[in-house]
């Protein structure tokens, strides 16, 4: 069995962080073999963390930023439109998501 990943920080003595994008997904409500519509992505970059959710009510198309080495609990939202880094982190977090719809468009 193969999957992509790297050793996390705590069961390794390597703490050199990551040099690509971390996502995690939870998408229990949405469809197997479609188009994320419903769930919430979290992609990390460094110390932050962009989540986004989408299709639940309430929280359609929301997003929260953390910086999670000094707010390991995510209390302090940093995201605002007005944030660069948040801006940036929120273009290549939907890039992502657009390419793994893709095999689920249809022309």
């Amino acid at each position: 069995m193969w999957s992509d990943g790297i050793v996390l920080p705590k069961t390794s003595s390597d703490q050199t962080p990551a040099e690509r994008n971390i996502f995690i997904m939870d998408a229990k409500s949405n469809p197997k073999n479609a188009p994320l519509t419903m769930g919430s992505v979290a992609m990390i970059r460094d110390k932050h963390k962009l989540i986004y959710y989408l299709g639940h009510d309430g929280l359609d198309n929301w997003f929260e930023m953390y910086e999670v080495i000094n707010d390991p609990e995510e209390l302090d939202n940093l995201y605002s439109a007005s944030n660069t880094l948040a801006g940036d982190l929120k273009v290549e977090l939907l890039a992502a998501i657009d390419e793994a719809n893709k095999p689920y468009l249809t022309n």
